[in-house]
C-alpha cells in the first residue's frame, strides 16, 4: 500500500480544519484551501498546513457543505486538473454526480 504524504483540503471551516490537523499530527503534508482567505490564516494557525499553490496532492478533501461538493469540484474537472489522485468528502449526501479527471464518475 503507497503512503499517504500530500492532502488537499478544499474548504477549511470546523471539519476541514480538524481534518487536516489530525493529518499533521501524522505527519502528512496539508495543502490548505477555501474561497475565503480568513478562513486558510485561521487554518494555518495552529498548524493545520499551508495555502494551495496548485501543486499535486495524493488525496483531495472536500469538506464543503454538500450542495456544494459539485459546484467547487467541477471548475477544477471541467479545466482538467487533476490537483488530487483520489477525492473524497465527509458530507453525508452530494447533490449530483461529478467527475474526477482519470477516475471516471463518482
Amino acid at each position: 500500500m503507497r503512503k499517504l504524504s500530500t492532502v488537499l483540503v478544499v474548504g477549511v471551516g470546523l471539519i476541514g480544519t480538524s481534518i487536516a490537523l489530525a493529518l499533521r499530527g501524522h505527519g502528512v503534508t496539508v495543502a490548505l484551501s477555501d474561497v475565503d482567505e480568513d478562513a486558510v490564516r485561521l487554518a494555518r494557525e495552529p498548524g493545520a498546513g499551508q495555502p494551495w499553490r496548485g501543486e499535486p496532492a495524493d488525496l483531495g478533501v472536500l469538506a464543503v457543505p454538500p450542495d456544494l461538493i459539485a459546484p467547487r469540484s467541477s471548475p477544477t474537472c471541467r479545466s482538467g486538473a487533476r490537483p488530487a489522485r483520489t477525492p473524497t468528502w465527509p458530507a453525508s449526501r452530494r447533490s449530483r454526480r461529478l467527475r474526477w479527471p482519470g477516475s471516471g464518475v463518482i
